[in-house]
């Protein structure tokens, strides 16, 4: 259940802490599918995610993903 102070800062900053949501295995295995993505150039594609476009040298690279 979501409290209304948790609505409050979603509001505030669009988006939520969820802790403990994921176990170490889970992240660890997103992990290791984000690094197989990489390295990723802007304007190719790896599966279905897109190398989409960067905001800067230093900010990296915005994926985006379509199914």
């Amino acid at each position: 259940m979501v409290s209304e102070r948790e609505k409050y800062f979603f509001d505030l900053r669009g988006y939520l802490l969820l802790k403990c949501a994921l176990s170490a295995d889970e992240v660890r295995e997103l992990n290791a599918g984000i690094d197989a993505l990489l390295p990723m150039q802007p304007g190719l594609w790896n599966g279905y995610v897109h190398g989409g476009h960067t905001y800067g040298d230093d900010e990296g690279l915005n994926w985006e993903s379509y199914t």
